[in-house]
């Protein structure tokens, strides 16, 4: 390599490979491999030429890829590293990462320039024919993709078909493909981790100057209306009211497997409460049968409104509470108040004695009972029989109170 190629106008990448700007992917390619070889620092212990051996790389990473190199080939270093506009939008200055050995070990698939040699008797590399000779095969890069799954899917297990296109290079000058459909069948196991890794080999793009990239699935869970996933533990929050955070409430779950829970919540709701229900978590991944926990949370859901007199029962049922020194009595007081507020409701009151005489009474605007005469000694009495007297007509044995009417 002639270091003339590091001019003031920028760096001719070309030239650090010593290729024309007619090469070929393939040519490029052949050329990094050389240059690589001759320059690796394990090969070469010459601490001068590992500036070269970086510049190598940071040439083969610009021309080995399409959209570098055709902005490179128009706009020169320069419009390279400081960004430029195409006509498909704008596309940000390309910084090397300046790790010439990442460079190495994505091309080879290791970082020793001895690795061929050591494993070519096991596994020969595999080549391909052109025009000059033969070339090694580069295996593509992976793809990655991520596998949402339902946590019904993932609670019970499965199969699953993915449908991928891949593209299929005719030559290798690999300009034109043919897109191809393939199917792939995912077994799913009960209670799979979210985040693992499920590869198909080699399942990637193909062609004749390459080895076909991995397909990696990882596989992530969906949104669930219910439940979300911890670990092997379901979790959950479900709203309540102030009164069933107080007195109890029993909560009906629809499972991941179509069972129906009733949970009874007997203790008092506190914001840090977690009502713990053993075994409806996930399968354990390694043990079937074993499966975790469902944890309920809860939001206690406070009333905009409470009348007067509500308020008032609330706080005799707590002052009754406390008076009891237990934790149990603030629960049994609202049934007690509730229970001596019905009882009093049933007990009519006693009738209101009309201008404190003892014949007659009014219960009601304008309307008076008089008792019978021969029973004029018993009007105390609660039960006693009343006849109803005409209040247009005053009784004439009364002064009636003119505000009586």
């Amino acid at each position: 390599m002639d270091t003339s190629t590091i001019c003031t106008k920028g760096i001719d990448y070309y030239g650090v490979l010593g290729l024309n700007k007619c090469a070929s992917n393939l040519e490029i390619k052949d050329a990094y491999r050389k240059l690589a070889m001759q320059y690796n620092p394990e090969r070469n212990k010459d601490p001068g030429l590992y500036g070269l051996f970086t510049l190598v790389g940071e040439a083969y990473e610009v021309l080995s890829s399409p959209l570098l190199k055709a902005i490179y080939d128009q706009y020169g270093e320069a419009g390279l590293k400081k960004g430029v506009v195409t006509p498909y939008g704008y596309n940000p200055p390309f910084v090397y990462h300046g790790d010439p050995i990442r460079t190495f070990k994505e091309f080879f698939g290791t970082s020793s320039p001895y690795a061929d040699l050591l494993t070519s008797i096991e596994k020969p590399p595999r080549m391909f024919d052109f025009g000059q000779g033969k070339a090694l095969k580069q295996k593509e890069k992976p793809f990655v993709k991520p596998l949402l799954l339902k946590l019904e899917e993932v609670y019970h297990g499965g199969l699953k078909i993915i449908k991928v296109q891949r593209k299929v290079y005719r030559d290798e000058l690999e300009d034109v493909a043919d897109i191809q459909e393939k199917l792939l069948n995912i077994t799913i196991p009960p209670g799979i981790p979210p985040g693992t890794q499920i590869t198909f080999p080699e399942s990637g793009d193909q062609g004749p100057s390459v080895i076909p990239g991995d397909i990696v699935f990882v596989v992530e869970d969906r949104p669930h209306p219910v439940f979300k996933r911890e670990g092997v533990n379901l979790s959950m929050m479900t709203n309540i009211s102030v009164e069933q955070s107080l007195v109890g409430t029993v909560l009906v779950i629809n499972t991941l497997d179509d069972r129906t829970l009733r949970v009874a919540i007997t203790q008092v709701v506190t914001p840090e409460y977690v009502k713990v229900v053993h075994g409806e978590g996930m399968p354990y991944p390694k043990d079937r049968d074993k499966k975790g926990d469902l944890h309920i949370k809860f939001h206690v859901e406070y009333p905009k409104f409470i009348p007067q007199n509500s308020k008032k029962m609330i706080a005799r049922a707590f002052a009754y509470a406390n008076a009891q020194g237990k934790e149990e009595a603030k629960l049994e007081a609202w049934g007690k108040i509730v229970q001596d507020d019905k009882i009093s409701r049933m007990i009519p009151p006693p009738p209101a004695v009309f201008n404190n005489q003892p014949g007659i009474v009014q219960v009601g605007p304008n309307v008076f009972l008089q008792p019978p005469p021969m029973k004029m000694a018993s009007l105390a009495t609660r039960n006693q029989s009343f006849a109803p007297v005409n209040s247009s007509v005053p009784p004439p044995i009364l002064p009636l109170d003119k505000h009586a009417y």
